[in-house]
């Protein structure tokens, strides 16, 4: 399956958005798939700047395939596909999804609101905030994300109980020594309760997922693709934290899907996840980021443009 990707594109209305002279699409491209905030705003202008351009990558017969971005949230992504499902244009969320002459399924994991922040808000809660301990951020934050990784893998293969692991959590790190208050315990089974319920939804469309290519517009936790890029004042200042979805992150490693195809981050780059029973590939082609990508059932091959 060879596959011509889109990622965070952004489009405005105002000036020249798309050279569509210059902008073809090879005939050995069996889909071409976008990964959400194919519009900047989500208002009327830009989606219809949006369905000029799908539609314009949907001539002669190829399917697209897309998922919602926060910029373009799945309530409006609705109304910006409007009737272009007669063209082959296929809205993925949270669906599985083969379009005719494509040997492996498609599915889609995309934005339901405007914002994203990991399921479980870690960096609101002292005893798990990376900033709280000593050491360079970067590495702290990665020695973390680690560790709550590995506990959130555990729990979703039902080898830990939701209490151990929110005692896990806090106990994660030599200097874990702050303790959750009565507050944020029972905030993070609220957020616990939504990440069940996301987890078992992402599962269940990953059945049969060693043929299957998962297209996120938000990046899995804990990659090299995920890292915040905010900065500011010491409250706000999230630079160098993993900013990725967690239920993505353990999705894959507990049923390692072939490829995950993501965005949102503006970070183009390559990066591996090992999972059970093997590798799951992951590729964001970054702000405005245009890539090819060959999957087969003995490879994955990827070009930038």
């Amino acid at each position: 399956m060879k596959l011509l990707v889109f990622g965070d594109l952004h489009l405005k209305p105002s000036g020249q958005s798309v050279d569509y002279d210059a902008l073809s699409v090879s005939t050995d491209i069996d889909a071409v798939v976008s990964l959400g905030d194919l519009t900047h705003r989500a208002e009327a202008a830009d989606r219809e700047t949006a369905r000029e351009f799908l539609a314009h990558v949907a001539a002669d017969d190829r399917p697209v395939v897309c998922v919602p971005g926060n910029h373009d949230p799945h309530d409006h992504y609705t109304d910006l596909l409007g009737e272009l499902a007669a063209d082959g244009v296929v809205d993925a969320h949270d669906r599985r999804v083969t379009p005719d002459g494509v040997g492996f399924a498609l599915v889609g994991w995309g934005c339901e609101e405007f914002h994203f922040e990991p399921e479980l808000h870690y960096a609101e809660m002292a005893a798990l905030d990376p900033r709280e301990r000593d050491g360079d951020r970067r590495h702290v934050a990665d020695v973390l994300a680690t560790a709550y990784e590995d506990l959130l893998v555990e729990y979703g293969r039902g080898e830990r109980s939701r209490e151990g692991l929110l005692d896990g959590l806090v106990a994660v790190g030599d200097e874990g020594t702050a303790e959750l208050t009565r507050r944020e315990r029972a905030a993070l089974r609220e957020q616990l309760d939504a990440f069940d319920a996301a987890y078992d939804r992402l599962t269940g469309l990953l059945d049969g997922s060693d043929e299957t290519v998962l297209l996120s517009h938000v990046p899995p936790f804990n990659t090299a693709l995920d890292r915040h890029h905010s900065h500011g004042t010491r409250e706000d200042d999230l630079e160098g934290l993993h900013w990725g979805s967690m239920v993505l992150k353990t999705a894959i490693r507990t049923h390692r899907p072939l490829a995950v195809l993501c965005g949102h981050s503006h970070t183009q780059g390559y990066d591996v996840c090992r999972g059970d029973g093997g590798e799951t590939q992951l590729l964001n082609p970054g702000f405005r980021g245009v890539a090819t990508v060959d999957v087969s059932r003995g490879g994955f091959a990827y070009q930038f443009f």
